[in-house]
């Protein structure tokens, strides 16, 4: 760490004003998903929103675990999301896939559940609730 803080570690002054972030307010939600009747175990969850310049923006996401299940996160682990109306996809490969991965692995669902612009799930996130949202897949 030499060069980058001094030896009492204090935070060395700048001139440069930074990144000024408002972080939405977020509420505990969790995602239960089933694949023809049974749980999708190994999928990673994403909710999308459509922004006004009318692109898909990546809000919040989990990963299921072995009864189908995920807590969402948006700013930090398990947080929630914010309230609102969300385009939810669904990826079953197994280990969790971040947005941008360049080398995904084989996708297991149908490639409808894949895209926010192709997927028919739909879900609401509503303001000071506990949200427990069930996503029921078919081939």
């Amino acid at each position: 760490l030499d060069g980058i803080y001094p030896e009492d570690l204090s935070v060395p002054a700048s001139d440069e004003p930074g990144a000024v972030r408002k972080l939405e307010r977020t509420h505990p939600t969790t995602v239960t998903v089933y694949f023809d009747g049974s749980p999708c175990v190994g999928a990673t969850v994403t909710l999308f929103r459509e922004t006004p310049a009318k692109k898909w923006e990546g809000v919040a996401d989990g990963f299921t675990e072995g009864d189908g299940s995920a807590a969402l996160s948006t700013f930090t682990s398990f947080d929630g999301v914010p309230a609102g109306e969300y385009a939810v996809t669904v990826t079953q490969t197994g280990k969790y896939r971040e947005l941008g991965d360049p080398t995904p692995a084989k996708n297991t669902l149908p490639e409808k559940y894949a895209a926010p612009k192709t997927t028919p799930l739909k879900v609401a996130v509503k303001a000071d609730e506990k949200n427990a949202l069930v996503l029921e897949l078919t081939r």
